[in-house]
């Protein structure tokens, strides 16, 4: 297994965001984890592993996590997973928090998944751990 965190600038706001890539070494399948930001790196990253983009998994809806979601998935292929919650708040702006940026952001999902769910990355299994935020 490979895993990679890259830092990512965001182009909505002046902050970075850790996006991830984890990929099985034999079947070059990958999952890209929290896409926002420079898609440049991310596509730079994925080239130089020879990946086979399966997933672009959103831990939540925010728009520095979700932000180039659908231009990876244009480029590389993917299919965009998120939770069932945040694929609820995933094309709210005052949720996703794009409404501060001046630009409004919406993300097309193609699955939701749940806790305990199991992705397979080629060999790999990951379990979905949902940690949701309470606020009050």
């Amino acid at each position: 297994m490979i895993l990679k965190q890259i830092e990512v600038k965001s182009s909505l706001i002046d902050d970075y965001t850790n996006c991830y890539i984890m990929q099985d070494e034999e079947t070059k399948e990958a999952i890209c984890i929290d896409p926002g930001g420079s898609i440049e790196k991310i596509i730079e990253m994925l080239k130089i592993l020879n990946a086979k983009l399966k997933y672009i998994y959103l831990t939540h809806s925010h728009m520095d996590h979700i932000e180039k979601a659908e231009e990876l998935k244009d480029i590389y292929g993917g299919e965009i997973l998120i939770s069932r919650k945040g694929a609820e708040n995933i094309n709210n702006p005052e949720i996703n928090l794009s409404s501060m940026s001046g630009v409004e952001l919406y993300t097309t999902v193609d699955s939701r998944v749940d806790d305990k769910d199991i992705l397979h990355i080629g060999k790999i299994e990951l379990e979905v751990i949902l940690t949701p935020r309470t606020y009050k």
